[in-house]
């Protein structure tokens, strides 16, 4: 399945809020962990989030950020209506120049990036692949200051997620498994690396 179809799958069959969702309940090897709002009170670095080189940040201006992405890639706007989004809130699919490549996703509120992900889950479902796949994402985090542990679990009807995050900040990474009924291949499972501003949330 190409990552631009599992990513509107996974649109369409849970909220914008679920799919962001950090878990309010922190885990961690310590026994005195801090929250992931309290971390992010300690330790204010501008984190930035790559897509190959180009930096986002949060509060980047729309129109250029979607100018920059696109010398390098395709973006796309996501169909506010379809998808339901607040009227002041706009999204952009990101994706190689062929469309089916996604790379991942960025959303404005008011103008100004609110959110943004990089999609890290391997194309080859292989377990070696997927360990390759988080390296990368914990790399990508890593020098992101102090870190909390956070797992979660959303059993609903029609489909269960189950999941694990790596908060650092303004930015976390989300590895998570979705079996649904309603999904082609009925298990989804992926690796993002968000970039986000949690007064949005």
């Amino acid at each position: 399945m190409t990552k631009s179809i599992r990513f509107l799958q996974l649109l369409v069959l849970l909220s914008s809020q679920q799919m962001a969702q950090v878990p309010s309940v922190p885990v961690s090897n310590s026994s005195a962990a801090p929250s992931a709002t309290n971390v992010m009170q300690e330790h204010r670095p501008v984190q930035s989030l790559s897509y190959s080189g180009i930096l986002v940040r949060l509060g980047d201006p729309e129109q250029p950020t979607v100018q920059l992405l696109g010398s390098r890639y395709a973006v796309a706007a996501v169909d506010s209506n379809k998808y339901k989004l607040k009227p002041d809130v706009t999204a952009y699919l990101i994706s190689k120049k062929n469309p089916d490549e996604l790379v991942g996703v960025i959303t404005f509120h008011s103008g100004k990036l609110a959110k943004a992900y990089r999609d890290w889950t391997p194309a080859d479902p292989s377990a070696y692949s997927l360990v390759l796949a988080i390296k990368g994402a914990v790399e990508a985090i890593k020098n992101d200051g102090s870190c909390t542990l956070d797992t979660s679990s959303i059993q609903e009807p029609n489909y269960t997620n189950q999941g694990s995050s790596l908060i650092c900040g303004s930015k976390y990474i989300e590895i998570s498994g979705v079996e649904s009924s309603r999904l082609s291949n009925k298990i989804l499972v992926s690796i993002y690396e968000w970039l986000t501003d949690f007064s949005q949330d």
